[in-house]
């Protein structure tokens, strides 16, 4: 992985061409210029790093709600968006609950027959 700032200085200095971006839908902002995967004819491919908060199994729903408010104010923290924009992160396109489970069952049904079927070279 190549973190934003030194993509920043490799592409500024001419050591390496980006050719795209695994956003699906949507160019990165440090980037504009570099066209999506999906632009340059590979739909609806998207490879990214993504976190998630979880609470406990079985804790009650309202823990969940609370989480999810805290994650969407913090979200909606034009400092943090700045933040995020500085070290190219890109803002979720949803939270919570039923976001994460869809999100996740969307992500095994892409990648689980990848990975099952993925030969170890050792």
């Amino acid at each position: 992985m190549i973190w934003l700032s030194s993509l920043g200085n490799l592409a500024g200095s001419g050591a390496v061409k980006p050719i795209g971006v695994t956003l699906a839908g949507e160019r990165w902002n440090q980037f504009p210029d570099i066209p999506t995967f999906d632009e340059l004819g590979l739909k609806d491919y998207e490879a990214t790093t993504w976190v998630s908060m979880y609470v406990a199994k079985g804790a009650p729903p309202e823990i969940a709600e609370k989480l999810t408010a805290a994650v969407n104010a913090a979200l909606a923290d034009p400092e943090v968006q700045k933040r995020f924009d500085n070290i190219g992160i890109v803002k979720p396109r949803g939270t919570g609950p039923a976001f994460l489970q869809k999100y996740l069952n969307d992500e095994i049904e892409k990648w689980g027959d990848i990975l099952r079927t993925t030969k170890d070279t050792d």
